[in-house]
């Protein structure tokens, strides 16, 4: 995912504070994590839907919580 992308991404996790749905990294929090809530992720779809709308995918872990990734897995977002 390009730079400006990802702070555009940054931007909407910041909005988002619902339990689950933050944003680490590495030199604040000692971890490097994109987390979308189970209540987050209709929304976080449409986001992409309207920002994203050449993206084929990210590379995620789902889980009955919601959905996670790292910068790693943004750095191998697919688009057409």
């Amino acid at each position: 995912m390009y730079k400006e992308n990802r702070q555009e991404l940054h931007k909407w996790f910041k909005k988002h504070k619902d339990y689950g749905t933050y944003h680490h990294t590495k030199q604040v929090h000692g971890e490097d994590v994109y987390s979308v809530s189970q209540y987050d992720i209709d929304d976080f779809c449409d986001y992409l839907r309207e920002n994203e709308p050449d993206l084929i995918g990210i590379p995620c872990k789902i889980g009955g919580g919601g959905i996670w990734f790292t910068s790693e897995d943004l750095d191998r977002a697919r688009y057409y």
